[in-house]
């Protein structure tokens, strides 16, 4: 009789467990793309970073943005646009690989900080990303337009530095892609820390560039 409420009394614990573990892995989790929601994806950034600092490893900060997602919908349908995100997550989770960490930060926005060698490493698997993910969502596009992505990258590499200001030095880097013609990639300079003024500057702009888009959709 004893063993058996020990043992009901370990089950009931265990399911107990199990079920809060489920709980604490669908808080994490994005459930469209599969990958990490904005909350994992600081946290899992901000330990990542000091990690590094510690080591003295180079670590590689990119902001992905979606060109033209509206119009993937607006087009195609809310059904087309959810798999080209999950087309990106899958595509950009394969190439960052399970070194860094990962995750679909806004609607259409992801973000990655990854183990690299130099900035140039990381231009080029930023590149890789955007040059696949083309590749792979083409058959939900047309003549006139097909789904691609943006990238900012910087190189996190003073250990005092901000895990937002780091990111608000991507966003600029994502703001020139994006101004330049998007479907392309382009590197920045977090050297310098970025003030949060200059960051909610950033946001700003980036809002504004976006209604600009909408009505030019």
């Amino acid at each position: 009789l004893l063993f058996t409420v020990v043992l009901a009394f370990l089950l009931l614990n265990l399911v107990k467990e199990r079920s809060e573990l489920k709980h604490k892995i669908a808080a994490t989790i994005d459930p469209l793309s599969g990958v990490g929601n904005r909350r994992a994806f600081l946290d899992g950034a901000e330990r990542l970073l000091h990690r590094s600092s510690l080591a003295l490893e180079p670590l590689a900060v990119m902001v992905f943005d979606l060109d033209r997602f509206k119009q993937v919908n607006d087009l195609f349908g809310h059904g087309v646009g959810d798999t080209v995100l999950k087309i990106f997550a899958a595509t950009a989770s394969r190439i960052l690989g399970g070194a860094g960490v990962f995750g679909r930060i806004g609607g259409e926005e992801f973000a990655a900080v990854v183990p690299v060698a130099d900035l140039d490493d990381a231009v080029s698997i930023a590149d890789r990303v955007r040059r696949e993910f083309t590749a792979a969502a083409a058959d939900y596009g047309h003549d006139a337009f097909s789904p691609s992505v943006s990238a900012g990258v910087v190189l996190a590499r003073d250990p005092r530095q901000a895990l937002r200001d780091v990111l608000a030095a991507a966003d600029a880097a994502l703001y020139r892609a994006k101004s330049a013609g998007r479907n392309r990639v382009e590197a920045g300079d977090a050297s310098t820390r970025t003030p949060v003024a200059r960051a909610e500057l950033i946001a700003g702009n980036r809002r504004a560039h976006r209604s600009r888009e909408a009505v030019n959709a």
